[in-house]
């Protein structure tokens, strides 16, 4: 199922993916979680609340303050957030994502890395 999800041309126009939906279930937001690393993806999560108790199991951190709608857009094209899985599992399986990593820029590095990589053996994924 990787192999074919990987092959959608629409990912050539977006900048990151969601990994931790809040009413998604684990399994399949470890599949999420695979095909963003295979592809080098910045990752994002939210709760996608339809209920009060569906408040809150996931959020994304942004390095910087989001005040405006533009803030927002700025902060998803530089790729300065990170997603966390507030309930630490039952949304997220990787501990990775159960909080916000100290060595956040290397794992940003990490990933910028993977998706150059990635685009070179994929260039049908390319926005040029």
């Amino acid at each position: 199922a990787i192999d074919r999800a990987k092959l959608n041309p629409a990912y050539r126009f977006i900048s990151a993916m969601e990994i931790g939906n809040g009413r998604g279930k684990l399994e399949e937001n470890k599949f999420s979680t695979r095909l963003a690393n295979l592809m080098g993806f910045r990752v994002t999560a939210a709760s996608d609340s339809h209920a009060k108790t569906d408040v809150g199991k996931c959020a994304t951190y942004f390095e910087r303050d989001i005040r405006t709608e533009e803030d927002l857009v700025a902060e998803l094209k530089a790729g300065r957030f990170w997603p966390i899985d507030r309930t630490r599992g039952t949304v997220l399986a990787d501990p990775l994502y159960h909080d916000v990593p100290v060595d956040l820029h290397d794992r940003w590095a990490d990933m910028d890395a993977a998706h150059r990589e990635y685009l070179e053996s994929n260039p049908f994924h390319r926005r040029d």
